[in-house]
């Protein structure tokens, strides 16, 4: 019987090792679990950064779309300065041209009061030489009756 004994427990003690082993392996099931679960939350907070960063990177492009719009229009203000700045350059012409005008009016205006001081000189000499023919006339007449 002691033979039974002994076998008895030698199986015990094997069942026993078999369950601390089972035991052990659990606990690594549960320890890689949590791993697994606490990797899922990194996973799963990744995930989230990854949504954030496309959504700024929509931003970001829906911005750029606003700058080359904006570009495009700075574009058409600095190509409308550049006329601005022509135009003005056309005008002082202009202007400089008004104010010769002016001085050509000024010296048409004495060019016209002399023509009309040459008119009334003209009247004065013509006037003269009226006299003169009649006073000729007048000492042909006188040396005709002498």
């Amino acid at each position: 019987m002691t033979n039974g004994d002994s076998s008895h427990d030698s199986s015990s003690s094997s069942s026993s090792s078999g369950h601390d082993a089972s035991l052990a392996n659990q606990e690594r099931i549960i320890a890689n679990q949590e791993k697994i679960l606490a990797n899922q939350k990194k996973i799963a907070g990744n995930q989230a950064q990854l949504t954030k960063i496309l959504e700024n990177q929509k931003a970001i492009l829906a911005n750029q779309s606003h700058i080359a719009s904006n570009q495009k229009k700075l574009d058409l203000v600095l190509a409308n300065q550049a006329k601005i700045a022509s135009n003005q350059k056309k005008l002082d012409l202009v202007i400089a041209n008004q104010a010769k005008i002016a001085g050509n009016q000024k010296k048409l205006d004495l060019v016209l009061a002399n023509q009309a001081k040459i008119v009334g000189n003209q009247k004065k000499l013509d006037e003269v030489i009226a006299n003169q023919r009649t006073i000729q006339a007048n000492q042909k007449k006188i040396l005709s009756k002498r």
